[in-house]
C-alpha cells in the first residue's frame, strides 16, 4: 500500500510539538516521560501497519507497511506511538476519575477531582501542539490500519476513544458531569451535562433517526434546559421500545455467549471497525460470513445498550435533584415541580422496563450492572461530613454501600460488620451499632421512595385497624416493619433461596420492627414520664444507682448513657426483657405501666419479657455477627416477630394483646 504523503519537515514539526505539548500538559506528572516509559514496554514495539482490506480474510488480511530505521519512518512510527499512548492514557485517567469519585465521601473531596480532571481535558482540547495526535489517528481510522507489534492495536478505536473521552461524551464523563452539577447546580454544569448526554444518543443511535417520530437532530440550542431534558426523556423511550423489538430479532443466534468480555475490551465505538470484525471472525470461525456479521451487530449493540442503562440512571436522577430544587431555581430552567414529577415519574418507569430488557439476558460477564446511584453516594457524603470524627478508622469500609440496589446495600452491612467486629474495642462496638443502625436507615430510605412501599405501608395498617385509635398516636410505628416486609417480599416470599446471599438485613428489620413497638409503647414514654424526672443528683450518685436505681430499672448501667449522661432513649430487647421480667421489683416502673395500660395482665407481661430476652440472641446475631443468616433464618425472625395469617401471630401482636386486651 502507499504510505501518506506527508512532507518530512511536517512531521518533524508535528512529532516536536506533541512532544511539547505532552511536557506542557501537566506540571506535576511530566507526560512526556510517561510515554517514554510507555514506549520501552515490549507490548508497545509496534513495526508495522496492516490495512484491513476484508475482515473475513483470516490468512491475508492486507498489505502491510514496514517502518524501517530511516529518520522518517522512525518519525512517523513516533507520532503515532504518542497519538496512540495519548488515547489510552486519557481513557486510564477517565476511569481512575470516575473509581476515585465514586469512593470519594466528602463533596470537596468529589468536587476537586472532578475539576482536575475536567481541567486536564479542557487544556488537551484547547493544546494546539496535540491536535496532531487527534489528526493522526483519525487518517488512520479511515483507512482501518492497525499496528503490529506484539500486539495488535486497533486505531479506529484509539481515535474514537480519544475524541469520545475529549467532548465528555463518555458514560464515566456524563457520571462525572452529573456529579458535580449534583453537588453545586450550576446551570452551565447542567448544561455542559445535557449537551454530553444528547451528543451521546446522538452518536450511539443515529441509526434509530429512521423512526420518523425519533427527530434525532431536533434543532434543541433554543430550548430551556428543562425542554431539552424532555427532549431527552423522549429520545429514551423510543430507544427502549426499539430495543426490545432487537432483542427479539437476534435472540435466536445466541450471539453473547462467547464474546461476553469482548463487551468491554474492544467496543468503545458506536460502529463497529474491521480489526473488530475480525475478532469476532476468529470466535464464530465455524459460521457462515453471514451470521458472524448478525452476532457482530447483536454483541455491539448489546454492549451499547449496557452503557446506555447508565444513562438512563443518570437522565433519572437529573429529574429527581431537579425536583428537590427550590421553586426560584426551577424557574431558572423553565421547570416547575408538576413538570419535573411528571419526568421523573415517566422516566422511572422507561429505566426499570429498559433495564429489564436488557439484563433479561443474562449473558453478559456481569449478572447485573451496577451503576453508582446517586441518591447513596449522597448519603454516603452526608455520612462522612457527620461521622467522620467519630469513625475514622472505619470509614473506608464504607465504600461497599456505593451501590444501586438494595441486594447490594444488605450484603454491604454484612460485609462491613463481619470484617472488623473481630478487631474492635468495646468503645468501638458501640459505634458499628451505630453505624448498623445507619445503614438500616439508609435502606429504609431508598425503600421509602418506591411506590409498593406506599401500598404495603397501607396493607399493614389495615391489620392494626383493631388498634388504630390507639396506634395514630405513634405514626412512625410501622416504618420498620414496613420495611421489612417490602425486602421479604422482593427476597422471601416465594423465592428461591439465594446462594451466597445474606439474609441478616431483613431479620434485623423485623427486629428493630418489634423494638419500635416494645419503646414508643412503653419504655420511651416511661423515661418522659418518669426516669427523665429524677434529679441529676440522684443518677450521678454511686449509693443511689446501688441501692435506689433498681426500683426503676432491672440494671442501672444497662439504661443509662454515661458519656451523653443521661437515659438511653430506646433499648434493645434483650434489654427491655429484663426490665419487663422484673417488673415486680421494680415498684416505680410497675405504677408507671399500670397507670398507662390499666387492663394490663402483669403475670402476662412478665412472660413476655422472658421471651424477648430468649430472642434477642437472635437479633443480636443479624446485628452484630459475623455469621451469614440464611433463608430459612430470615423466615424462622418472621415468624417470632410478625406473622398476621398464622395462628401464632408474633411478639408484636402478643404485647398489643397484653397491653390492651379489652380492645
Amino acid at each position: 500500500m502507499n504510505h501518506p504523503s506527508i512532507e518530512n519537515e511536517c512531521n518533524i514539526a508535528m512529532a516536536n510539538n506533541i512532544r511539547l505539548g505532552l511536557e506542557e500538559l501537566d506540571t506535576e506528572h511530566n507526560w512526556l516521560a510517561k510515554y517514554e516509559e510507555w514506549e520501552k514496554n515490549g507490548n508497545n514495539k509496534f513495526t508495522s501497519l496492516l490495512e484491513i482490506t476484508n475482515s473475513f480474510n483470516l490468512s491475508c488480511a492486507g498489505n502491510n507497511y514496514i517502518f524501517n530505521t530511516t529518520e522518517s519512518h522512525q518519525i512517523d512510527l513516533d507520532i503515532i506511538k504518542m497519538s496512540v499512548f495519548l488515547s489510552e492514557e486519557l481513557q486510564y485517567i477517565t476511569s481512575s476519575t470516575f473509581e476515585a469519585v465514586s469512593k470519594e465521601k466528602t463533596r470537596f473531596g468529589k468536587q476537586k477531582k472532578i475539576t482536575d480532571y475536567f481541567n486536564l481535558i479542557e487544556k488537551i482540547s484547547g493544546s494546539i501542539e496535540l491536535a496532531g495526535c487527534i489528526v493522526t489517528l483519525n487518517n488512520l481510522a479511515e483507512k482501518q490500519l492497525v499496528l503490529h507489534g506484539k500486539r495488535d492495536v486497533d486505531l479506529y478505536i484509539a481515535f474514537f476513544s480519544l475524541r469520545e473521552n475529549l467532548r465528555k461524551s463518555t458514560t464515566q464523563s456524563i457520571f462525572l458531569l452529573f456529579t458535580i452539577w449534583r453537588i453545586n447546580k450550576s446551570i452551565k454544569n447542567l448544561n455542559n451535562l445535557i449537551s454530553s448526554i444528547v451528543y451521546y444518543i446522538q452518536s450511539y443511535f443515529h441509526e434509530y433517526d429512521k423512526d420518523p417520530n425519533m427527530h434525532l437532530y431536533y434543532p434543541l440550542d433554543k430550548l430551556s434546559p428543562i425542554r431539552k431534558l424532555g427532549v431527552i426523556a423522549y429520545w429514551l423511550e423510543l430507544i427502549a421500545f426499539h430495543t426490545n423489538s432487537i432483542f427479539d430479532k437476534y435472540k435466536e443466534l445466541d450471539w453473547l455467549c462467547p464474546v461476553d468480555k469482548m463487551a468491554d475490551d474492544i467496543i468503545a465505538t458506536n460502529q463497529i471497525s474491521k480489526y473488530e470484525m475480525m475478532q469476532y471472525k476468529r470466535i464464530f470461525s465455524n459460521d457462515n460470513d453471514s451470521t458472524v456479521r448478525k452476532k457482530a451487530i447483536g454483541n455491539h449493540g448489546y454492549a451499547i445498550w449496557i452503557k446506555t442503562v447508565d444513562i438512563m440512571y443518570i437522565v433519572k436522577d437529573i429529574f429527581r435533584v431537579l425536583y428537590s430544587l427550590p421553586e426560584n431555581e426551577m424557574k431558572a430552567i423553565g421547570a416547575t415541580k408538576p413538570i419535573v414529577l411528571e419526568l421523573l415519574d415517566n422516566m422511572t418507569k422507561v429505566k426499570d422496563y429498559y433495564e429489564r430488557k436488557v439484563f433479561f439476558h443474562q449473558a453478559y460477564f456481569q449478572l447485573e450492572h451496577h451503576y453508582i446511584d446517586s441518591s447513596i453516594m449522597e448519603q454516603l457524603e452526608n455520612d462522612a461530613d457527620q461521622l467522620s470524627d467519630s469513625i475514622d478508622d472505619f470509614i473506608q469500609y464504607l465504600n461497599a454501600l456505593a451501590s444501586n440496589d438494595i441486594k447490594e446495600l444488605l450484603q454491604a452491612k454484612q460485609n462491613y460488620i463481619s470484617t472488623i467486629t473481630e478487631y474492635s474495642s468495646d468503645d468501638q462496638r458501640e459505634k458499628l451499632d451505630f453505624l448498623t443502625e445507619q445503614i438500616v436507615n439508609k435502606i429504609k430510605n431508598v425503600l421509602s421512595k418506591d411506590y409498593v412501599y406506599e401500598e404495603l405501608y397501607s396493607s399493614v395498617s389495615d391489620i392494626f385497624k383493631k388498634y388504630a385509635n390507639y396506634l395514630v398516636k405513634y405514626p412512625q410505628i410501622f416504618t420498620s416493619l414496613v420495611s421489612a416486609e417490602y425486602l421479604y417480599k422482593q427476597y422471601v416470599d416465594k423465592k428461591s433461596p439465594l446462594l451466597q446471599f445474606d439474609y441478616s438485613c431483613i431479620s434485623i428489620m423485623y427486629y428493630m420492627a418489634l423494638e419500635d413497638f416494645v419503646n414508643r409503647l412503653i419504655y420511651i414514654p416511661y423515661v418522659k414520664s418518669v426516669l427523665s424526672k429524677i434529679s441529676s443528683n440522684e443518677t450521678n450518685d454511686y449509693k443511689w444507682q446501688k441501692n435506689n436505681a433498681k426500683l426503676y430499672v432491672s440494671n442501672f448501667y444497662n439504661f443509662w448513657d454515661k458519656k451523653n449522661n443521661a437515659w438511653k432513649k430506646s433499648c434493645e430487647i434483650g434489654v427491655l426483657g429484663h426490665l419487663f421480667e422484673n417488673i415486680n421489683n421494680e415498684t416505680k416502673f410497675k405504677l408507671f405501666i399500670e397507670s398507662i395500660y390499666p387492663n394490663i395482665n402483669i403475670t402476662d407481661f412478665i412472660s413476655f419479657g422472658t421471651k424477648l430476652k430468649n430472642i434477642a440472641p437472635r437479633r443480636n446475631e443479624a446485628a452484630h455477627g459475623g455469621n451469614y443468616l440464611s433463608y430459612d433464618d430470615v423466615c424462622k425472625d418472621k415468624e417470632h416477630v410478625y406473622s398476621p395469617l398464622a395462628d401464632y401471630r408474633g411478639l408484636i401482636f402478643e404485647l398489643l394483646e397484653i397491653l390492651l386486651p379489652h380492645i
